[in-house]
């Protein structure tokens, strides 16, 4: 009784903490549960003449109930270990800073059209970030944090640039990278997040003309991402040359407005005149 109580109770443990880890429970180890439990209650009922054969039943249950306690135990410190943990916690701090942060920008839009398209991109990442980050899964939490860098590659698309945001890009960057990293180690597919991150990157590049070669230099989405995010903003550069392509034509506007100059018949009067002083005043040739 002792063998099997002492092994159920472990086993109990294991599962309360499968489920405040909110990780599915695996069938063998419901049915492991359950022979233990029905163990403990034939030993209960049994008579003394009963328990000698009760105890291959109780040994090979225990060993079984234990291996299985061992692997599922390995297997969860794998997923919700000290390093994936940090991970997450450090990730969900950058992904909710950075989107405070992108309300605040001061964005330059083409048009009022292309400003609708900005609003409604971002607030379909905010739906997703909320809807993934609502799944509490290591997974759920880098799918949101791709989402946030694609914002942040959006932002800078339409102007974002600075110190501040440059620290906000440099730390998602960096928690996402590391978040994506312990998922890998833990076996845990990133397929979603990098498929999102892709699309979300290359729209943004097309949108402001742009083609794919980022991803011929880095097939990795997230590598793509940081290359663009971490170069000079193409965007302030197009909007420098736009400014001074503005004030060459003020510059052009306000020639053509000022006096004109003189006409080719005005330029030669003077000299005429000169010429004619010169002839009457002396009698040289002049």
């Amino acid at each position: 009784m002792g063998q099997v109580a002492g092994t159920k109770i472990e086993l109990d443990r294991l599962i309360a903490s499968m489920l405040d880890a909110r990780t599915s429970i695996p069938a063998e180890i419901s049915a492991q549960q359950g022979e233990l439990a029905g163990l403990i209650s034939r030993i209960a009922s049994a008579s003394a003449a009963d328990l000698p054969a009760l105890q291959r039943a109780v040994a090979t249950a225990v060993a079984a109930a234990a291996n299985a306690a061992q692997q599922m135990q390995a297997a969860s410190s794998g997923q919700t270990g000290p390093a994936l943990a940090d991970a997450l916690e450090a990730s969900r701090q950058s992904v909710q800073s950075a989107l405070n942060y992108t309300r605040t920008l001061d964005l330059q839009f083409a048009s009022a059209e292309e400003e609708r398209a900005y609003r409604q991109h971002e607030a379909e990442r905010r739906a997703y970030i909320g809807a993934e980050q609502a799944k509490d899964t290591p997974e759920g939490n880098l799918n949101a944090a791709g989402a946030t860098v694609g914002q942040m590659a959006d932002a800078k698309a339409h102007g974002a640039h600075g110190p501040e945001f440059d620290s906000h890009v440099a730390d998602l960057l960096e928690t996402t990278t590391r978040l994506r990293e312990a998922i890998r180690t833990s076996r845990k597919s990133t397929k979603e997040f990098n498929d999102r991150l892709r699309v979300d990157l290359r729209r943004v590049m097309r949108g402001k003309g742009m083609t794919d070669a980022k991803f011929a230099a880095d097939p990795d989405p997230l590598d793509a991402t940081k290359a663009y995010l971490t170069e000079k903003d193409v965007v302030t550069i197009t909007a420098n040359i736009h400014q001074d392509r503005r004030e060459m034509g003020a510059d052009r506007l306000a020639t053509a407005t000022a006096e004109p100059p003189p006409s080719p018949t005005a330029t030669r009067a003077p000299r005429l005149l000169r010429l004619l002083i010169c002839v009457i005043g002396n009698p040289l040739p002049c």
